[in-house]
Parts: structure tokens; C-alpha cells; sequence
């Protein structure tokens, strides 16, 4: 279910694709699990009962296929990280053009890099975020 939705995940326009996905995927969560919450409050009664025990399987579902796509998200992240970040750290910083002009050597892979990396801390995924990227 998630899968045919994240390619048009609705994302912040100043989030990188990654952090994005992974904050429509707490929102998601959250949104799925405040009324569970609330019918749970609500009494042993309720909790007892056999629809109230569908919807639990189907939470634990739906929270299972969201949990499969994040991990998927952040491994795929991990490995772009570690094969494009030392080779793009070593590069010099600054170059000179043919005309002689000095120009920043800064490459926008490195740059949505620093962006992802800046989210996943702000979304307090620190954890996610390998070595090399910090």
C-alpha cells in the first residue's frame, strides 16, 4: 500500500527526497495511530471486542509496510552516502576555469548530501546517518 503511494509522496519543497519521505512516514504513522489510541482509552470493553482486535492486525500491518519502506528509503540512502561521499570530499574545493578564473568545486550530489544529512538531525535520525555523512 505504501509503495504504490511514495512515488508521489507529498513532500516540503525545502526537504530533500529522502528526509521528505521519511517525515511523510512518521505523519502517516501518527495519523494511524492516534484513533487506536483513542479506542483504546475508551475502555476494557472496547478492547475487548473482536473489531477493535481487526484493527490492531490491521495498524500492525499497515505500520509493518511503512517500517519496510522507510528501511528501504534509509538503505538505499546509506549506499548512495558511502559511495559518492569520500570520492566527493577529496576532490579539491576550488578550480580553475580555462580562462584562468577561480570557481568553487563544489558538486550537488555533495551538496544533497549536507542537505540530507542536515534533516535526518533535525528529525532527530541520528542513527541513520552514516559515519562518513557526518
Amino acid at each position: 500500500m505504501v509503495d504504490k503511494q511514495s512515488e508521489n509522496a507529498p513532500l516540503f519543497k525545502n526537504m530533500p527526497p529522502i528526509a521528505g519521505a521519511l517525515t511523510w512516514c512518521k505523519s502517516l504513522r501518527d495519523r494511524i495511530s492516534e484513533p487506536l489510541d483513542k479506542l483504546a482509552s475508551l475502555g476494557q470493553g472496547i478492547v475487548d471486542r473482536e473489531e477493535y482486535k481487526d484493527i490492531q492486525k490491521l495498524h500492525a500491518s499497515i505500520s509493518k509496510s511503512i517500517k519496510e519502506y522507510e528501511d528501504t528509503k534509509r538503505n538505499i540512502w546509506k549506499k548512495e552516502v558511502e559511495e559518492n561521499s569520500e570520492e566527493k570530499l577529496k576532490q579539491t574545493l576550488l578550480k580553475k576555469d580555462e580562462q584562468g578564473i577561480i570557481k568553487v568545486n563544489f558538486d550537488s550530489s555533495l551538496i544533497r548530501l549536507l542537505k540530507e544529512v542536515k534533516y535526518f538531525l533535525l528529525l532527530e535520525l541520528k542513527e541513520s546517518v552514516p559515519e562518513c555523512a557526518k
